[in-house]
């Protein structure tokens, strides 16, 4: 008995509280006779998974987190004691879940991920089960009108003393950072100014301005603990140097990548967030002068920001899905294990 399975999405992104619609398709090249039931279950799950120490003092810690799992039956029913006869051929099925909608983004990354899947059970009585897996795409929409804060101007001033051994290389060097928001989108341009004030005895060699997420990772077993994985996701240089006893002003733009969002704020176990970091490259032996301002990257913000409008699903050919969670996560050294 030989069975193929085609399963097909109205869209190929979905919001929080939108209607899965999707239609499955099974070939069987003989009759079968004893059919116990065939289900499509629906289900959204993330987890993390990464491992300190080698060999025999290795630990791997762990977590899970479901949002949901849905089970609809197309043929017979979970405790039907009735088998069904299915003849030959192609057989079509419509199915229709609505998703929750407190759910975060779906989410791939080294070390963590939140994906969201249909699985086809065919329940075949004396035989091998057959079951047949899709992913879909979640977006969670995160919406910077809603966060009042992110649209407040923002201006940070630091200062710091040079010294080698104790001693002072004279005054103070003071930088001051201002931008008219912390609440940005994708592609959105970040318009930054710096007046660098540099009244001490050291040399600067450039400053730069760093955009760069901090995914921080939670495991449950054996027990609690933290892992963050810290990325540069873009990086604005200011090829100017300041002399000693110089003040300078600098203005430029740094561009928010796309696909930079990532709301994850329903799920528990993964977090992200962004920051500017502001680099003063200093000469000589003296390490690099840096602070970090907090941003926001959303989808979706205030016109009056520039932002761009939100990315919102499109009715897509059908089957034109995601790539599979495999696929997306081959370039990885530490993969997470499917608990399809």
């Amino acid at each position: 008995m030989g069975i193929k399975c085609d399963i097909k999405t109205d869209q190929v992104t979905y919001c929080p509280g939108q209607t899965v619609k999707c239609n499955v398709q099974l070939d069987f090249d003989s009759p079968v006779k004893k059919i116990k039931n065939i289900s499509v279950r629906f289900k959204g799950e993330a987890g993390t998974k990464w491992t300190r120490g080698a060999a025999k003092n290795s630990i791997t810690f762990t977590a899970e987190q479901e949002y949901f799992r849905h089970y609809t039956y197309i043929v017979g029913s979970k405790d039907s004691g009735n088998d069904t006869e299915l003849s030959a051929g192609t057989h079509n099925y419509s199915v229709q879940f609505t998703l929750p909608t407190a759910i975060p983004s779906s989410f791939v990354e080294r070390h963590g991920y939140i994906r969201y899947t249909i699985k086809v059970h065919v329940d075949v009585a004396w035989a091998f089960d057959s079951k047949f897996v899709v992913e879909f795409n979640v977006c969670a929409p995160l919406d910077l009108n809603k966060m009042p804060e992110t649209q407040l101007p923002v201006c940070i001033e630091e200062s710091k003393r040079f010294t080698i051994c104790c001693i002072p290389l004279g005054g103070i060097y003071r930088l001051t950072f201002s931008m008219p928001y912390s609440g940005f989108c994708n592609d959105q341009k970040i318009p930054i100014c710096l007046e660098c004030v540099n009244n001490s005895n050291v040399y600067v060699k450039g400053l730069k301005v760093a955009l760069r997420k901090l995914i921080t990772y939670h495991s449950e077993i054996p027990h609690a603990e933290t892992k963050r994985d810290d990325i540069k996701v873009a990086v604005l240089k200011f090829q100017v140097s300041v002399d000693k006893q110089q003040t300078k002003q600098f203005s430029g733009e740094l561009t928010v990548p796309a696909k930079t969002a990532t709301n994850l704020a329903n799920c528990s176990i993964i977090q992200i967030s962004h920051r500017l970091e502001v680099i003063t490259e200093l000469s000589g032996c003296h390490s690099n002068y840096v602070f970090d301002v907090p941003v926001t990257i959303g989808h979706v913000g205030p016109v009056t920001n520039g932002s761009l409008p939100i990315y919102m699903p499109s009715k897509g050919a059908m089957g034109q899905g995601p790539p599979s969670y495999d696929i997306a996560m081959r370039s990885s050294t530490s993969v997470v294990p499917p608990n399809i």
